[in-house]
C-alpha cells in the first residue's frame, strides 16, 4: 500500500512542478514591463485567424492542478510572500523561513512536502533570474 501511496503523491508532486513551471513563465517580465500572459492574451485579442488563435491559446494554457496539494501551493505562497528582494533578485526560501512557518502555523511539512517547496521556490527564482536577464 505504501508504494500505491507514494506514487500517488509522486504523481500530484509532478503535476503540482509542472502547473508552477508553467504558470511562473507565464509570469516573466521582458523589457517592455508586461509579462508573457499579459503579452500573448493581447496577441490573441487581436487575432482572427482560428489556426493562431489555436496556438496563442496553446502557449498560455497551464497543465492541470492537482487540488489535494492546494495546501502546499498555498503554503509556498505564503512563505515566498514574506521574503525580501536584494540587489540581485529575490532572496531564496531558507530552512530559517520554513521552520517558521511551520511554527507560527502549527503546520507540520513532512520531508517531501518541503522537498516540494524548495523545488518551486527554485523554479520561481530561474524564472525571476530570467526577468533580470530580459532586463539587462
Amino acid at each position: 500500500m505504501a508504494g500505491g501511496r507514494q506514487g500517488f503523491y509522486t504523481a500530484l508532486c509532478d503535476e503540482l512542478i509542472a502547473f508552477a513551471e508553467r504558470r511562473f513563465a507565464l509570469n516573466i517580465v521582458g523589457k517592455d514591463g508586461v509579462t508573457h500572459f499579459d503579452r500573448v492574451k493581447a496577441l490573441l485579442k487581436r487575432t482572427r485567424n482560428p489556426e493562431k488563435r489555436a496556438k496563442l491559446e496553446a502557449e498560455i494554457k497551464l497543465p492541470s492542478f492537482p487540488q489535494p496539494l492546494a495546501y502546499l501551493w498555498t503554503a509556498y505562497h505564503r512563505i515566498r510572500r514574506r521574503k525580501g528582494v536584494g540587489f540581485a533578485g529575490p532572496e531564496p526560501i531558507g530552512w530559517s523561513d520554513i521552520e517558521a512557518f511551520n511554527r507560527m502555523t502549527r503546520m507540520r511539512l513532512a520531508p517531501w512536502e518541503v522537498e516540494v517547496i524548495e523545488t518551486l521556490d527554485n523554479l520561481y527564482l530561474d524564472a525571476k533570474e530570467t526577468d533580470l536577464d530580459d532586463d539587462g
